[in-house]
């Protein structure tokens, strides 16, 4: 059975034709993917020779599953000592439907001098969903696909909410107070107003505004006739790994005020 696989992934390899979902190795790695969660480092085993022993492998594919609670930027990693064992191409479904292919990126590892370390790195963009992702191994040692791969590789599968930043519109002075108006960000759960009477924002207060809708705050109980230096950004929370986590999104340019007696 075995040489019949290398068979048939030679024929792959030669014709440059890239159709798993028409191989015995479809239904296989779908049936192992293991779910994975964001931010999380894994060590990842590969046993071709043996692939029922393998930790998230079957065979040379390795495979993933993800969910995705809103668009965002997906950065995956994957390091290792040596390159046989990392994964080579890396293809992404959309749900567990083989016919529903949304990604399909070659992934070259890259030495690492300063570490002596081989890695692969990628960015791109999903919306909102569960994903199904392949991760390829190819065997530099023989040139061939020949089930000699076997060792392990840490990874880690990044992911930030795609929302977009605001910028503060203008800034009235007032009786020991301030407003600040700013321009509506779109896909944000809300805003974080920053403020210091240093230049560097050191000791800076912060104020946050939970709700998306607005694009204007007063803020009171300050010094008379003291100049403070303002800043906005825009954040965003999502329900991950179970969790709410809060990212924020890039500080505003500052501008100043000074507050009326």
């Amino acid at each position: 059975m075995k040489k019949v696989i290398s068979l048939l992934l030679s024929i792959v390899m030669l014709t440059g034709v890239l159709s798993l979902n028409a191989n015995v190795f479809a239904a296989g790695w779908l049936e192992k993917a293991v779910s994975v969660e964001f931010d999380t480092h894994y060590t990842l085993n590969v046993d071709a020779n043996n692939p029922d022993s393998n930790n998230f492998a079957y065979g040379w594919n390795i495979g993933l599953k993800i969910s995705v609670p809103t668009k965002g930027n997906i950065d995956y990693y994957a390091e290792c000592s040596s390159k046989s064992v990392l994964p080579t191409h890396i293809v992404v479904y959309k749900s567990n439907n083989l016919n529903n292919k949304v990604m399909d990126l070659d992934a070259e590892p890259q030495y690492n001098s300063a570490y002596g370390t081989y890695n692969i790195n990628h960015n791109f963009i999903l919306n909102a969903g569960e994903y199904y992702i392949l991760l390829e191994i190819y065997d530099y040692r023989d040139d061939v696909r020949d089930g000699k791969s076997d060792g392990s590789f840490d990874t880690i599968i990044g992911y930030k909410p795609s929302f977009s930043n605001t910028s503060i519109s203008k800034v009235t002075a007032k009786k020991k107070a301030f407003n600040v108006k700013w321009k509506k960000a779109s896909g944000v759960t809300g805003y974080e107003i920053q403020y210091s009477t240093k230049k560097n924002m050191k000791n800076a207060k912060k104020v946050k505004i939970k709700k998306a809708s607005s694009t204007s705050k007063t803020i009171k109980k300050l010094k008379a006739k003291k100049k403070y230096y303002v800043r906005i950004r825009t954040y965003k929370t999502v329900n991950i790994n179970s969790k709410n986590k809060t990212y924020y999104g890039k500080w505003s340019g500052k501008k100043t005020v000074k507050t009326k007696k």
